[in-house]
């Protein structure tokens, strides 16, 4: 029973990785290509669509590392590295 439920947690695990790794490469990779693919028509260099992937690129992640510092379970488990009673205070202005 235990190597079964052992198989179904690798299984489980191997899938939510698979998940995210895809996730991740949609959000930011084909998203600002996607995105950049739009302007073609109003943009004829080449250079300055690749300056706007790239900006829409940083932007998405500084957005999304801006989200998950909003959470209360990383303010929590980044605790330790910033100033313990900030993090609490921070903590509990979410909740």
């Amino acid at each position: 029973e235990k190597a079964v439920d052992r198989k179904k947690e690798d299984f489980l695990m191997g899938l939510t990785v698979a998940a995210s790794v895809l996730l991740a490469i949609v959000i930011f990779m084909v998203l600002p290509y996607g995105i950049s693919l739009l302007f073609r028509n109003v943009i004829s260099s080449r250079w300055a669509l690749a300056l706007l992937e790239g900006a829409l690129r940083l932007l998405l992640f500084i957005g999304y590392v801006a989200g998950i510092s909003l959470m209360s379970d990383i303010i929590c488990i980044m605790a330790p590295s910033i100033n313990a009673s900030t993090a609490s205070k921070a903590a509990e202005s979410l909740r």
